[in-house]
């Protein structure tokens, strides 16, 4: 592990730590969602979904969205294949 990914993991496990101590659960799932953002953008998906709180599948399906340009970045027609396991998940 690199430098730099050691400094970004200790950023986000303190920045997760700092979310779970949030009382107004608004706020807290805000703040969650950054996070989750964060990390998809740094192309590190498993731990983005893994920090992520319950939710509704609409938003849950509006943050996908929100998501599918770091999804191309990774792999191209990543996000297509996201959508499809999401929706297998409704069904």
């Amino acid at each position: 592990m690199t430098l730099p990914s050691v400094f970004w993991t200790l950023r986000f496990d303190e920045a997760c730590k700092v979310a779970d101590v949030i009382q107004n659960a608004v706020i807290r799932h805000k703040a969650v969602h950054e996070i989750a953002t964060a990390l998809v953008k740094a192309g590190r998906f498993t731990e983005a979904f893994r920090v992520l709180e319950t939710q509704s599948l609409d938003e849950f399906l509006l943050m996908l969205t929100e998501w599918a340009p770091s999804f191309e970045w990774k792999a191209e027609h990543l996000s297509t294949t996201v959508f499809q396991e999401a929706v297998k998940i409704t069904e």
